[in-house]
């Protein structure tokens, strides 16, 4: 019984650490992406990097020190990818969920593990290649990867479930922004000043991240609804069709906001947040 205990200690603490330094990471990156979508609201050429995580990490590269502060970033991918497999594996729900809520949030955890995974195989790659070219952060040509899915059966409806579930993440977001529920993750220890100044950057932060999904998601379910391959299909083709509008620059700006606030969040929770329950 203690050996067993011992383990799943050991296993808290790897992931308490892991997701430390990958939400810590997350945030950078989301700083990055901020800048990434001023530029672009200023009128930045077309072939410069995006504010996906592909484009953030291009140009992390592409920086004096690239490699080094790559290897750094991979190292907190990774750790945010096993913080969620262990979290998925450690979780056994509240006593009055029933077994399908908590499978639904295992999966969910599984499901952001597997997106950090990619993230981390991207920054492996460009560790080792120096061609930091932008065709893999812009999204490839518009519309490609879209029309693949069309031309599967039933692919319009693929594409519309898509495009409603992330917008079901954007209203997901902005729940949590509304009920604080976030909150109950936080540890004991923070002072009063403290929680206030993180409940405000963790709600500006939210809100932000539900406007990325937002933005995203409207033009994917927009390319379903009218079957139009040519629609925004990721975040970085999204903010380039957000800068062509008239208000391109003012709305890019307030993205951008939310980027950093988001990345703000990151920070609050690497600090105090109690990562495994």
């Amino acid at each position: 019984m203690a050996a067993d205990q011992s383990v799943d200690t050991d296993e808290e603490d790897v992931a308490e650490r892991a997701g430390q330094a990958g939400l810590a990471v997350r945030g950078v990156m989301y700083l990055v992406s901020a800048l990434l979508t001023v530029r672009i609201a200023f009128g930045s050429p077309p072939d410069e990097e995006g504010p996906g995580k592909t484009g953030a990490l291009e140009t992390v590269a592409q920086q004096p020190f690239g490699r080094v502060a790559l290897v750094v970033f991979a190292v907190g991918l990774a750790g945010y990818a096993v913080w969620r497999f262990i979290a998925a594996w450690k979780y056994e729900g509240d006593h009055d969920d029933e077994a399908w809520q908590v499978w639904r949030k295992r999966i969910a955890y599984i499901g952001r593990g597997l997106v950090y995974v990619g993230a981390f195989v991207t920054a492996v790659s460009l560790v080792f290649d120096g061609d930091t070219g932008s065709e893999q952060s812009s999204g490839g040509e518009s519309g490609q990867d879209i029309e693949r899915v069309f031309d599967l059966p039933a692919g319009r409806w693929i594409v519309l479930a898509i495009g409603l579930g992330v917008l079901a993440a954007a209203v997901y977001n902005g729940y949590r922004a509304v009920s604080g529920t976030y909150r109950q993750k936080w540890d004991g220890e923070m002072s009063q000043t403290e929680r206030r100044w993180a409940i405000v950057v963790s709600e500006a932060g939210l809100v932000g991240h539900m406007a990325i999904f937002g933005l995203v998601g409207f033009f994917l379910t927009r390319a379903a609804v009218e079957y139009d391959p040519d629609e925004p299909e990721s975040l970085d083709q999204a903010v380039r069709a957000l800068a062509e509008t008239s208000y391109g620059t003012s709305a890019l700006m307030v993205l951008a906001a939310g980027m950093v606030a988001y990345a703000a969040f990151s920070f609050v929770e690497a600090r105090w947040r109690v990562l495994v329950r």
